[in-house]
């Protein structure tokens, strides 16, 4: 789109009065091509606003990325926490896979894998597990118990529930 004076009008540039006779004859651009100052100067009406523009939205841009990065910088110290694992990496994956096969959790979207599983509860429990698959498939060839880490827990509850049952019985006499 090509911006001339319009009737009557007359710009002033770089020392020159543009007025709409000067570049208009006929209905044609007289002159066109061969008054490129006209032309930068009415380029320059356009492009400066607009690179303008485009710098303002881009600045807007990398402080709201700023923030993002922030956000998650912050969140993902928080998600750090002073718990730790106490046991072996083991059995953390025999716990973590018990728990997914037996759909005592799932993510927002119910399509939790063990892998996605181990990897966010390693995090939970500052933990670091390295060939978690291979330290599984050596677990599961085992022949005398196939999950000891999940019959101590077991056995640990109970004892639990037999104490808890021995102080009530203490309180009652």
């Amino acid at each position: 789109m090509t911006i001339v004076p319009k009737d009557g009008e007359t710009l002033f540039h770089e020392g020159k009065y543009w007025s709409h006779d000067s570049i208009i004859v006929n209905g044609d651009l007289q002159k066109y091509f061969e008054q490129r100052e006209f032309i930068n100067f009415i380029m320059s009406l356009f492009i400066e606003p607009q690179k303008s523009m485009v710098s303002n939205i881009l600045n807007i841009l990398n402080k709201k990325l700023m923030t993002i990065k922030d956000s998650k910088a912050e969140k993902n110290s928080s998600e750090r926490t002073t718990i730790e694992w106490n046991k072996t990496d083991t059995d953390f994956l025999e716990l973590v896979t018990a728990l997914i096969e037996s759909r005592s959790i799932k993510n927002i979207e119910n399509n939790l894998s063990r892998k996605q599983a181990i990897k966010e509860l390693s995090l939970f429990f500052n933990l670091e597990i390295k060939d978690a698959e291979s330290k599984l498939s050596r677990a599961t060839d085992r022949k005398k118990d196939a999950s000891p880490f999940l019959t101590t827990l077991k056995d640990s509850f109970d004892d639990y529930c037999r104490r808890k049952d021995e102080r009530l019985d203490e309180l009652k006499r």
